[in-house]
């Protein structure tokens, strides 16, 4: 144990230390690492009281790698969180400012409270939440080692946490950093072994404190638990006839609808709950109109997804082309006419498409054309377009997703072969509703964008990857048995 952890630290160190100076090797070690590692687990090379340690130190490199680059914060969301943060500590936490991340309790009770101890929130937010966020990967380990043996867990929490947003765009969200702490120590809670009414409270407790750290990540927990409820109250065999805890289930789901509803009633002034309420209203009328317009790529206002490029005009100085020129003016002359030639000397009809940066999307085009590019991105739909090294990596996430959905369809009849609790197997029907609803309902993924929709969702999705993987290699192995049976015969 003394080993791995000095390994680990050693290379913390180094990662933080390199990527501070911008050290241009830091991201090569680090995939290096990763790759050496997991080489030696799959060999059977590491003890598997290690695990967690390896997970832990292989998840604060990737994430430190991007948050401890130069010598301030990086990131979209994280400037306005330090600046909220920087707000509560100079005048205290006023909890009727009407701003988005003074919601959030990390921003303006935990991140003051630790400055009081001598830390700066800068490196707070890039070395100590990073730091706590690493957690998240080795909890889920944990978990997922309660329905799988220890490798699968390893390899359940290394998929979650090389998926690229976990360390390329959450390590920019401190409050969700730490929401994501208590998501994952709610499904510790929800897979674990404790007596019913224990489970609830734990479950209550972490989804009640992932709301007030987060609203999205409250929100998305809460969607799992109401979602996962109402499937389990269409198949309550699958509770063996437990219906005490379906009734705890539901008792906790209660409490924290509740709670959270009264914390984002009081802390900035409710203006939150008005927002929510804003979004499904959009959401409504975005859905009438685009069911109104029958799908037509024209009727669609392309201004709102990705604005259509207009046919460029001829640069001429000032000096030649007046204004407004007079009617019947000649156009000026110059040693290559068609090179100047203006979007209003000509119809658009007769202008070379060459001359165009990327014509308007034809009618024939399926409104999935004008999704957000991440979802075109992951229905293939621009992979003609893309380099080699895009292509690559597009074919390599197609088959990681194919895998989840294979191990989906596997595990139904299948699941006697693992433990997954009937809660935690619930919780995927509204995640498999969400990634579904983000491909085909209009504008929903750019309500937090589709990455962040797509690693929430692997929280209880990852190991469905592992499931895949196994039953289609035991298949595999069927098949070729019986096929080489009947060669020899």
């Amino acid at each position: 144990m003394k080993k791995a952890a000095t390994f680990v630290v050693l290379l913390a160190i180094l990662v933080g230390v390199g990527s501070v100076n911008l050290m241009t090797a830091v991201p090569y070690i680090v995939i290096a690492t990763v790759v050496a590692i997991t080489v030696l687990v799959a060999l059977d090379k590491v003890n598997e009281r290690y695990y967690p340690v390896y997970i832990y130190g292989l998840a604060l490199v990737l994430l430190w790698q991007t948050s401890m680059l130069s010598s301030y914060v990086v990131g979209a969301d994280i400037h306005g969180e330090l600046f909220a943060a920087n707000k509560a500590i100079v005048g205290g936490w006023d909890f009727g400012w009407t701003y988005v991340n003074n919601t959030s309790l990390v921003l303006g009770g935990i991140t003051p409270l630790i400055a009081k101890l001598g830390i700066d929130p800068l490196w707070q937010f890039k070395a100590l939440y990073p730091a706590i966020f690493a957690l998240v990967p080795v909890i889920l380990y944990y978990a997922y080692k309660k329905m799988m043996n220890e490798k699968k867990a390893y390899f359940a929490a290394l998929f979650f946490m090389t998926v690229p947003v976990f360390f390329v765009e959450i390590v920019g969200i401190v409050k969700s950093m730490v929401a994501e702490v208590f998501l994952a120590l709610m499904i510790l809670f929800m897979v674990s072994s404790l007596k019913d009414w224990q489970r609830a409270l734990g479950i209550g407790v972490t989804a009640i404190l992932a709301a007030v750290c987060h609203y999205t990540v409250g929100i998305l927990t809460i969607i799992y638990l109401v979602g996962s409820f109402v499937v389990l109250l269409i198949g309550i065999k699958w509770l063996r006839g437990r219906r005490i805890a379906l009734a705890y289930y539901g008792v906790a789901i209660v409490v924290i609808l509740t709670s959270s509803y009264l914390w984002f009633s009081i802390v900035g002034d409710g203006d939150m709950l008005k927002y929510v309420e804003r979004i499904g209203r959009m959401e409504v009328a975005a859905i009438n109109y685009h069911l109104s317009t029958n799908t037509n790529a024209s009727d669609i206002n392309e201004a709102t997804i990705v604005p259509e490029p207009k046919t460029p005009k001829a640069v001429t100085p000032k000096s030649e082309t007046p204004k407004e020129p007079p009617p019947k003016a000649p156009p000026p002359k110059t040693s290559s006419p068609k090179s100047v030639t203006s979007e209003t000397s000509l119809p658009k009809s007769a202008i070379p498409k060459s001359d165009i940066s990327e014509p308007s999307l034809p009618k024939s085009k399926s409104y999935l054309h004008k999704q957000e590019p991440l979802i075109r991105v992951a229905l293939g739909l621009d992979l003609v377009g893309v380099p080699i090294e895009g292509k690559v990596f597009r074919i390599l996430q197609y088959l990681t997703q194919f895998l989840i959905v294979a191990g989906s369809v596997y595990l139904i009849p299948r699941r006697r072969s693992y433990s997954f609790t009937p809660e935690f197997v619930a919780c995927m029907v509204p995640c498999f509703g969400l990634l579904g609803m983000c491909l085909f309902f209009p504008a929903f993924s750019s309500l937090i964008n589709a990455t962040r929709f797509y690693q929430a969702c692997l929280f209880f999705l990852a190991p469905l990857l592992i499931v895949g993987t196994e039953q289609l290699i035991n298949d595999s192995e069927r098949l070729w048995r019986r096929y080489s049976a009947n060669a020899q015969r």
